[in-house]
């Protein structure tokens, strides 16, 4: 579900390729507003593994958000009581509703962006 509501804000686009994932790139108005929410876009940059990409789901049947953005959104998600995450298994449980989380940056006037 995530990863569907960043493409449909346009905060992510695909990447054009025939790759056999996707690959994800971060719109300049998508970096904004995800920084604005307190995630740390530069770290994930920096980290040696790809920033954003489409990773099998086999629960859900469909693609999440892999790669270093995605475990940058899952810490700032974490961070603000959003979700907690299973301390032994590869698993995380929403506990309040991402929308809200997504409509409403943390710093700043900035308005809601999409």
């Amino acid at each position: 579900m995530l990863l569907d509501v960043l493409l449909e804000r346009g905060w992510l686009t695909r990447r054009p390729g025939g790759a056999q994932r996707a690959d994800y790139a971060v719109a300049p108005h998508g970096e904004q507003a995800l920084e604005a929410r307190g995630v740390d876009i530069s770290a994930a940059r920096l980290e040696r593994r790809l920033l954003a990409f489409g990773c099998p789901d086999w629960t859900e049947r469909r693609p999440h958000l892999g790669g270093a953005l995605g475990r940058a959104l899952t810490d700032a998600l974490e961070r603000d009581g959003i979700l907690s995450r299973h301390p032994r298994r590869r698993e995380v449980t929403v506990k309040s509703p991402l929308t809200r989380w997504l409509d409403s940056p943390r710093r700043g006037d900035m308005t809601r962006l999409r």
